[in-house]
């Protein structure tokens, strides 16, 4: 896997049957590649078992960013939480 495939491995309960899955739901790699640039989590969630959490987490890993380090204080991580609760 590469071109950020295997990021997406590191997203808990993600293997590569799930990722081959979500791509080929999508229509090909570089559409949901595509799609996680953006942040696409509607579109991305659309997809069946795959939560809005779930997206935003595979948008966060295919950036290769950590939330934790996003959100250094417990307020923002507080902000942050909420914000995935209602999605």
């Amino acid at each position: 896997m590469s071109d950020g495939r295997e990021r997406l491995l590191t997203v808990k309960g993600f293997g590569e049957g799930k990722v081959r899955s979500l791509v080929d739901a999508l229509g090909g790699w570089e559409r949901l590649s595509e799609l996680l640039e953006k942040g696409d989590v509607e579109t991305i969630s659309s997809v069946d078992r795959i939560s809005e959490k779930t997206a935003v987490d595979l948008i966060l890993a295919y950036r290769d960013e950590d939330p934790g380090n996003m959100l250094g204080t417990e307020g923002s991580r507080t902000i942050y939480d909420g914000i995935l609760e209602k999605l």
